[in-house]
């Protein structure tokens, strides 16, 4: 079984050409000014839970999958829209904060974990989180693929 706390900060930016219909429609000062970009950055408390299975438990190289959910709350989602004018370029900003924490991800693992002595264990891991619905400020479903590496001590 896993049970943790994550910090998550998401930042990127939608070109002009880009779909931005997920978000808020913000209307330019002029109707004849152009959108130029969004800027998005979005900070998240995520509780990811679950369980693993090892294929191996009792040798030194220990290869395991998992499977879970996430708890997810949006801390605060900025989004900066920029426009061009015709001598000038302006910005209009938004921030949303959500309030609850919301199941609504699926995490898979697949990863291993390799005995360096008796309570010291190296371990390499690739995950993917995939909402299969929106809480909350999130503009878009969250899909991302991580990979992370450590050094473990078993008490």
């Amino acid at each position: 079984m896993f049970l943790g706390g994550e910090y998550m900060r998401l930042h990127y930016e939608l070109e002009e050409d880009a779909d931005i219909s997920a978000y808020p429609r913000i209307e330019p000062e002029n109707n004849q000014d152009e959108f130029h970009y969004l800027r998005v950055n979005s900070k998240y408390l995520q509780i990811p839970f679950g369980f693993k299975y090892r294929f191996i438990p009792d040798k030194g190289f220990r290869p395991y999958l998992g499977l879970g959910a996430i708890a997810r709350k949006p801390i605060k989602t900025d989004l900066n829209y920029e426009f061009l004018g015709n001598s000038l370029e302006y910005y209009i900003n938004r921030t949303y904060t959500g309030e609850t924490f919301s199941i609504n991800s699926l995490r898979g693992e697949a990863g291993f974990e390799y005995s360096l002595s008796k309570k010291w264990n190296f371990y390499l891991e690739g995950t993917y989180d995939h909402d299969f619905r929106k809480s909350e400020y999130d503009f878009e479903p969250i899909k991302y693929f991580n990979i992370k590496t450590g050094i473990l001590y078993e008490f």
